[in-house]
């Protein structure tokens, strides 16, 4: 395999990024644990006339406004931990994935092999890209 990437619908995080790595026997385990706060409005007592504050990130470090945030009540916080445990297994690499928390967020494998191998268990995309889908079940490249 030359790469693997995960992405989520979740809040539009993007990438997985694993927050480390961890060696259990013959297994690695890659792990992430996201929390998307909503945020309320800033109480009058912290609001300025102008309506200008200071740049600063949100609490997730996601992106950058002048809203605040640091400073807003937070509310219905959201979470989704994932899992990637990569076991070798006589030559094999075995990758097992768990994505909890949040319910109904889906989530995208990508999987990207050297040329030349053979691929069975999954649907061609049916165009010149050469990608396939494995939808449910078990796919594999030899």
């Amino acid at each position: 395999m030359k790469y693997l990437r995960l992405s989520s619908e979740f809040f539009s995080m993007g990438y997985f990024y694993s927050e480390g790595i961890k060696k259990q026997g013959n297994t690695y385990l890659l792990f992430k644990k996201l929390q998307v706060p909503y945020y309320q409005p800033l109480p009058k007592n912290l609001q300025n006339k102008a309506g200008d504050y200071a740049l600063s990130p949100s609490v997730d470090n996601l992106f950058w406004n002048k809203m605040a945030f640091n400073k807003r009540p937070q509310s219905n916080i959201k979470q989704l931990q994932t899992n990637i445990a990569i076991t070798n297994v006589n030559g094999r690499n075995e990758l097992q994935f768990s994505i909890t928390g949040m319910t109904g967020v889906a989530v995208t494998i990508e999987l990207c092999f050297k040329e030349g191998g053979e691929l069975t268990g999954t649907n061609p995309a049916g165009d010149a890209t050469g990608n396939h889908f494995l939808e449910k079940g078990e796919g594999v490249y030899q």
